[in-house]
């Protein structure tokens, strides 16, 4: 497992970077998005769809770009054997990498791969008295386009952990899935 984990971490920071590459040129940037989180998994029985919203500070070398993110995902509740379950708030920080497959020196037209690693703290609204407060190991991966400083992106973000069942998601939640869809601007 710890092997895993670390071959899983390496290659995370080999092609971090993919998130966000629409400079024209090497050097810093600075991302700003939004856009819409959609649960799925076991974790969609309990939440619906909502806003995302995130920054992005990175170095662009030539295609590969590496950065640091931080996103909000704010889901409410689904309606569940006749009550609403409680919503939740994901904050999710990421180390990213991106690899672009057009040249940002010579294009300002981007399609780039999307790799990061980093950990989601999850919390809920309060349902018979419990909370769920956690943090989970996230992976992210997903395609990003662009086009001058704009973009779009979407990203699968997969988060692990040790939750099991609660009475605030009565399925096991040791692992739960967002596919987000987001636009965005870059300065730099």
């Amino acid at each position: 497992m710890k092997r895993a984990m670390f071959a899983a971490v390496l290659a995370g920071f080999g092609l971090i970077g993919s998130i966000h590459a629409v400079s024209a040129q090497e050097g810093w940037f600075f991302d700003a998005t939004g856009g819409i989180a959609l649960p799925i998994g076991n974790v969609s029985d309990y939440l619906k769809a909502g806003p995302t919203f995130g920054v992005g500070v990175g170095q662009q070398f030539e295609n590969i770009g590496v950065g640091l993110g931080f996103d909000v995902d704010l889901l409410s509740g689904k309606d569940f054997e006749g009550a609403t379950g409680p919503g939740a708030n994901f904050y999710r920080y990421q180390i990213f990498g991106e690899y672009s497959f057009i040249d940002p020196r010579t294009s300002k037209n981007q399609i780039n791969l999307i790799i990061g690693v980093g950990g989601t703290s999850i919390s809920t609204d309060e349902v018979d008295g419990e909370r769920l407060k956690d943090t989970y190991i996230t992976f992210e991966s997903g395609l990003h386009f662009g086009t001058g400083k704009v973009f779009l992106e979407t990203v699968w973000v997969g988060m692990f952990g040790t939750q099991g069942t609660s009475s605030v998601f009565p399925q096991d939640i040791s692992s739960m899935h967002n596919l987000t869809a987001k636009a965005g601007v870059r300065i730099g």
